[in-house]
């Protein structure tokens, strides 16, 4: 049994955009570029930023568009790290973009990789759910992870209650380092459930409430930190997984990745040409297995597993990437 799952060792997941990207929410460029478009005077966010009081004269507007147009950062994160007189306008746009692709829709047609994340977590039934020493760390903002599991575990057992529910799901390690788009319902008692409220009068607080939760890049927190959290669980793994991860610079810096260098280390690498994944491979000294650059982020997790109950992951071996 002690080799049945390697998952009995310690797991941490590090998420990235491209997890969420197969939700139908927009990556870091995609986001900017929306805001981009979204504050031109007749764009779709100039009518809550003006309901929430922002200054949206075209005086102030103006170098805002020009600037977002002609930087050259991939994230919009990355951008305000740089120009922090517009984080707090910044980050109600995020909020209300990524607010807009809460849909059930899209997370029960889409979510390969969270259906594959579920069944781990709950391979011994929901009565034994997540007896499965996995952390998470994720760089994402919205609430789609969290929200996927608690429908699913709600309807994996007739027995299964609402109180079970929430007081298994609270026992997984979540850490979203750069802060989230609120609590959701379940969560906490002044939660928001998760969706797009339908009249601007309910949109309004719900924008405010979730843009107060994100935190960018430059913006540090007095208390324990989030990044001071993921740490200790990358401290705290035998085996660490990237999945759909831009590995930037600072990101990785953040998270003290080369004191972890020692670690059996994995990850995806979709998209990236072959001079992105030679950056990679010297980020870890080497020491991480790339998937194949073709594989989605569900493929990969989904042979990860398989291949992990079969024997021990040092005995793995995929068609890595070489350059």
């Amino acid at each position: 049994h002690g080799e049945r799952r390697m998952v009995q060792r310690k797991l941490t997941l590090v998420l990235g955009a491209g997890v969420s990207a197969d939700l139908s929410y927009p990556t870091g460029d995609a986001v900017k570029k929306e805001i981009q478009e979204g504050i031109d005077p007749n764009g779709s966010l100039i009518k809550y930023l003006e309901k929430l009081e922002f200054d949206t004269d075209s005086h102030k507007m103006a170098p805002f568009r020009e600037s977002l147009r002609f930087s050259q950062e991939t994230s919009i994160d990355a951008y305000l790290k740089e120009f922090p007189d517009y984080a707090e306008m910044g980050k109600a746009c995020i909020a209300a973009i990524l607010m807009k692709r809460e849909r059930d829709t899209d997370l029960s047609k889409k979510s390969q990789f969270y259906s594959t994340l579920f069944r781990e977590f709950n391979k011994d039934g929901p009565e034994n759910f997540n007896n499965s020493n996995i952390s998470i760390i994720t760089f994402n903002y919205d609430r789609s992870l969290e929200h996927f599991l608690h429908q699913a575990l709600m309807h994996s057992s007739q027995k299964m209650t609402k109180e079970k529910c929430e007081e298994k799901l609270k026992n997984i390690p979540i850490i979203h380092v750069h802060g989230k788009l609120g609590p959701l319902d379940w969560q906490e008692e002044n939660g928001r459930e998760y969706g797009w409220p339908i009249t601007i009068e309910e949109q309004l607080p719900a924008i405010k409430s979730a843009y107060q939760g994100i935190r960018v890049i430059h913006e540090e927190d007095d208390r324990f930190s989030e990044f001071e959290r993921a740490q200790l669980a990358l401290k705290d793994a035998d085996v660490i997984c990237f999945i759909g991860f831009g590995y930037h610079k600072l990101n990785m810096e953040r998270l003290n990745i080369a004191d972890y260098l020692g670690k059996e280390i994995f990850g995806t690498c979709k998209g990236n040409d072959n001079t992105a994944v030679s950056r990679i491979r010297r980020i870890f000294g080497g020491n991480i297995l790339l998937a194949n650059r073709g594989d989605s982020t569900a493929d990969f997790f989904r042979e990860w597993f398989d291949m992990a109950e079969k024997r021990p992951i040092k005995n793995l071996h995929w068609e890595n990437t070489t350059t």
